[in-house]
This record gives structure tokens, sequence and C-alpha cells, in this order.
């Protein structure tokens, strides 16, 4: 899924514990299928590991997952919506804050493991 997910991606930003980017799932990305037939919605879990990938330009390694600490989600991501994401790393804790067109989307909080 990693893989994928990136493949959506553009960075539009980066400072050494900040970046920022667009994500644009196509109604074919693996996360829309089965959830829900008829009206695909994106599962958060999808945005979790969004925000995983892009962070990793802010590591030597990949983070690594250790604790999902808050994960709020406000509205719906669709397929072929662009979604904004601002991700910062600090002390190994990984926040990320989503946006759309209808405003807010969520707002993920995790500790990571980064090298």
């Amino acid at each position: 899924m990693r893989d994928e997910i990136k493949k959506q991606m553009t960075v539009t930003s980066q400072t050494a514990e900040s970046v920022e980017g667009t994500f644009c799932f196509s109604k074919h990305f693996a996360g829309f299928q089965g959830h829900f037939p008829g009206r695909p919605v994106l599962p958060g879990i999808c945005l979790v590991q969004a925000a995983l990938v892009l962070a990793e330009s802010l590591c030597v390694k990949p983070p690594v997952l250790q604790e999902v600490v808050s994960a709020r989600f406000f509205s719906a991501v669709l397929p072929d919506c662009p979604v904004q994401m601002s991700c910062t790393l600090t002390g190994g804790v990984l926040k990320a804050t989503v946006s759309g067109g209808a405003g807010r989307v969520a707002e993920i909080k995790l500790k990571v493991l980064c090298a």
C-alpha cells in the first residue's frame, strides 16, 4: 500500500521538521475497494499511512508506527478529490493535519520510530 500511496503524493514544501504535500486518490486506488460499494470513501487508516509516507522525507529511514495517539476524522475523502496534508515531526511524535475542499478532514497524532 505504501508504494501506491506514494504514487498519489506530491510534496509541496519541506523544512527540517515539517513537510506538506497533496494527495489525490483515484477511484482505482486499492483503499477504496469494498469501502463502500457504490459510494467509495477512503478509510481513515489510509490517511494514517499517507502521513507516514509523507514523513519519510523527514527521516533517514521510513518512520515505523509505534502508536496511534489520536486520530480524528471530520469529513470523508472521496475518489479524485485532492487533499492537503501538513506533517510535523518532533521528538518521535508525528502530527498530521489534513484538509480538502470541504475544509478540515482529519487530525492525526502518531508516535513513530524515526532514524
